[in-house]
């Protein structure tokens, strides 16, 4: 039987695995920092500002908005 969720017609992206451990609080804050500031970028100009990014957890971190309750605080793992 043919599994249809690994038939691929096109590849789009170069396979690559860049995970990093986040083993250092200054590690996480600067991956936070970078994830939430990366809808406001130039490239990309998602929002005006990092916390109008609708799917940004940004809110969360900065304003206590827990509009997606499924998060927790690196603080609290």
């Amino acid at each position: 039987m043919l599994d249809i969720l690994s038939f691929k017609l096109h590849k789009v992206f170069k396979a690559s695995f860049d995970c990093k451990l986040c083993e250092t609080e200054t590690f996480i804050k600067q991956k936070l920092e970078y994830k939430h500031n990366n809808p406001v970028s130039g490239r990309w100009n998602l929002a005006e500002e990092r916390f109008k990014y609708k799917y940004s957890s940004v809110r969360f971190y900065e304003f206590n908005d827990y509009e997606f309750d499924f998060l927790t605080h690196y603080e609290d793992i």
